[in-house]
């Protein structure tokens, strides 16, 4: 498996000035699984995007809602995910490092801290203490793991439209040990030059309106582009434009655009192994009498929180008597192998557990790797013959 460590420097190899990384921004973990079929190598979460699929404003989220939300980003595809942590929820450095050391935990490749106070008189810490909040971050991000750390200036996001400040605090940023540097809102290509120049870190950039495009922004030597929650808003705008033409026209224009939503989350499905089809009683071909409940009322295997101790004691796990099983991994049936089988990642071998069914003991074969994101997949659905747990 590969480790937080591993991950945040694979993360970090793939800013590179001239080639930048397309880092797309989820708000929920069907729209992270799309974004991955769509081959981008990885994800950042928006603290816009995700207020909105809440109903929110941005800024309205608390460190514990931001952090559980980062987990499930972190849970939903193997790509390195960059968390939005707004402020870190703190003024004082201290609270600062508190948010950057559970975000280590949550499993995230990188995390942000910005200097926006949160307060419209005054917007932007002054720059010591705002070099001060990203030290404590760098040396939590560092301690127990590591985190590609971002530092972002925001001054241009809320009136304070100075360059030469702007890049005053991204270097104060660089030298308090950021990795990375971020001041949303650039739109001239001559400042974010000027910017690029002025500091010897990688550089993100925010694709807004007014933005260059990619290929500028390559050529002026850009190591990342970003969205925020634009994505979010573009879904959420075709969402209510749909409910607006039902409501007020009573057409179904927006009908034409779905086979494409349709076929994303499919291409999304296929790649994690899941299945968006009705729960079947029975295998098509009538081989076993595995009912809607699943495998629930023929085994005892539990691969939860405790999986560890299941995998490790998978020998005696067929003589165990009926009980519940809650599969926490995509499987899916083999008919001629009769066994189960997780989709396993290149280069990863399966866990081989033991368990029984109505037609005797069967074979599950699952991704550790995707047991330790414990994402419960429930019931049970048929496809082209063959049924999937999950």
């Amino acid at each position: 498996m590969t480790t937080r460590t591993n991950k945040a420097a694979e993360f970090l190899d793939l800013h590179r000035p001239g080639d930048p990384l397309l880092l797309p921004n989820p708000w929920d973990q069907g729209s992270a699984r799309v974004l991955a079929s769509l081959g981008f190598r990885a994800l950042a979460t928006t603290s816009s995007g995700y207020a909105a699929s809440l109903g929110r404003p941005d800024g309205s989220v608390s460190r514990d809602e931001a952090l559980a939300h980062a987990a499930v980003i972190v849970a939903a595809t193997d790509l390195p995910v960059s968390a939005d942590l707004e402020n870190c929820f703190a003024d004082d450095p201290g609270g600062v490092a508190r948010t950057m050391a559970l975000a280590v935990q949550a499993g995230l490749a990188g995390a942000s801290v910005e200097d926006y106070t949160g307060d419209d008189d005054e917007p932007i810490y002054p720059v010591e203490l705002a070099a001060e909040r990203v030290a404590a971050a760098a040396q939590a991000a560092r301690s127990g793991g590591r985190l590609v750390l971002t530092a972002r200036a925001e001054n241009y996001l809320h009136g304070r439209q100075d360059l030469a400040d702007t890049i005053t605090r991204l270097q104060a940023y660089q030298a308090a040990g950021a990795d990375v540097l971020y001041a949303p809102g650039l739109t001239r290509l001559a400042d974010i030059r000027q910017v690029i120049q002025a500091d010897d870190r990688p550089v993100n950039v925010l694709a807004i309106a007014g933005a260059p495009s990619v290929r500028e922004l390559a050529e002026a030597g850009v190591s990342r582009v970003s969205v925020g929650g634009a994505f979010a808003f573009a879904a959420y705008g075709a969402l209510a434009e749909a409910a607006i033409e039902l409501r007020d026209k009573g057409d179904y224009g927006y009908l034409a655009g779905t086979a494409t939503g349709r076929q994303a989350i499919q291409g999304a499905a296929a790649i994690q192994g899941a299945v968006l089809r009705p729960v079947s009683a029975r295998r098509p071909n009538g081989d076993g009498d595995l009912h809607r409940r699943g495998l629930r009322a023929h085994s005892r295997l539990r691969l939860d929180p405790g999986f560890q101790r299941v995998v490790r004691g998978r020998r005696g796990l067929a003589k165990r008597r009926p009980g519940r099983v809650d599969i926490r991994a995509p499987v899916h049936w083999h008919r001629r192998q009769r066994h189960l089988r997780a989709p396993v990642a290149r280069g990863r071998t399966p866990h081989v557990l033991r368990c029984r069914s109505p037609r005797g003991r069967r074979q599950l074969a699952v991704d550790k790797h995707a047991l330790q994101h414990r994402e419960p997949l429930r019931g049970a659905a048929h496809r082209d013959g063959g049924l999937l747990v999950g």
